[in-house]
Order: C-alpha cells, then structure tokens, then sequence
C-alpha cells in the first residue's frame, strides 16, 4: 500500500512527525506506480492535497483530492475522482506518473504530470507533462494540453510551478536538450507552449540527459 503523509512546519523548522491523511491500495507486483503527492494553501488558510490512485482491475489512474480547514488536524474527501478521465496504467502501454504539481491563482488550480508513456519506445520521447485545469478549488479538474512525445522538442519532465506577477510561471526540462524552460501563463486553462524557446540564462544541461527520476 501506498501511505500519503503530510509533515508541519514551524518557526524553527519541520516537525519530526509525519500524520498518515490516506493509505491507498498499490496494484501487487507495480512498485513503480507511486503517490507523488503535492500540495498547496488557500487564500482562505484551507490546505489541499492531491495524490494518485489506481485500480488494479481497470489498469486505471487518477487524482484524488483531500483538504484540511484546521492546519491539518484533520481532512476530509474533497474529491474521490479529480481527474475527468482516468489515465490508462498498463504495463504495456499505459501511463507511468513521475511526478505531480500544483499552484493556485485568482481561483483556478493549474495541475502538471509527468508521464513516463510505455507506449513510446525512445527513452526521451516518452517524457510527456499533461497540464490539468480546476476552477472548483480541486475539485474537477479538465485537461488542456500535453506533451504528444512525437519528438525531443514535444517531450519533457521534472515540471514545476510558481505564481507571480498574476502570472503561472511553468517550468520543465526540455527532453531535446536537456535544458529548464520557462512559458508564462495568464490562466491555468492557457495551455502550455512546449516548443517555446529556451532562455538564454540557462546555458548547462541537466546532468541527466535521460531524465531519471531522482536525478538531474
């Protein structure tokens, strides 16, 4: 099984004890397919976390969404299903999630995975961000846009996101060349630009060029 954990954190650094918020079923024999969980506040001081389930029936993904209203003392369901449509997980041909992040503004939720795709046979190519959107605070969340893993330049990983000058501020590294890129969004239903070009600052390439989880 799959335990989500949350940890505090104070004035004087994180608090030694972690508080299990969920135990999700693993499928038997899929050690690879992980929780990754991610979170954010609320302007309203209201905590969300989100996290991968599967079925091991279906061969099927999705996100599910809990909140917390007392600074994670407790948490409640705020979504079983996130994800419109599940993502398909099998071994063969599904969709392997690497890793999740999410980031708020104006009221709309912006959610980024990364999909290892064992559909695509190129280690580079099968690199592929989705970009999800919400505008119920997590609740649904509607997919945009992602990555197709036709070429290096349609392919990538490692996504994050920040929030600043009314702006989603997205960035990933490029399977082409291995370099961070950064695209500017005004909402989080814009969908992401994945062959937009590189800034000039970043000039060394992630150490790994295959982008391993871990590594980089």
């Amino acid at each position: 099984n799959i335990e989500i954990e949350v940890k505090h954190r104070g004035p004087n650094g994180w608090f030694p004890a972690a508080v299990t918020i969920d135990t999700v079923e693993q499928p038997i024999g899929r050690p690879e397919l992980a929780g990754c969980p991610t979170g954010l506040v609320l302007p309203s001081g209201r905590l969300l976390v989100f996290y991968f389930i599967y079925n091991a029936i279906t061969d099927t993904g999705n996100v599910r969404m809990k909140y917390s209203d007392d600074n994670g003392a407790t948490w409640r369901v705020g979504s079983s299903f996130a994800l419109q449509i599940a993502f398909n997980t099998n071994p063969a041909s599904g969709l392997i999630p690497q890793r999740m992040k999410c980031g708020y503004k104006d009221g709309q939720i912006l959610l980024l995975i990364w999909f290892k795709d064992e559909a695509i046979n190129n280690a580079i190519n099968q690199n592929r961000i989705f970009q999800y959107a919400s505008d119920d605070l997590g609740a649904t969340f509607f997919s945009i846009s992602n990555f197709d893993g036709s070429d290096p330049d349609n392919s990538g990983g490692f996504p994050d996101i920040a929030v600043a000058g009314g702006l989603f501020i997205v960035a990933w590294i490029r399977g082409s060349s291995a370099r961070p890129v950064v695209d500017r969004l005004g909402s989080a239903f814009q969908p992401i630009k994945p062959d937009i070009i590189e800034m000039a600052i970043f000039s060394e390439p992630c150490s790994d060029g295959a982008l391993t989880p871990g590594n980089g």
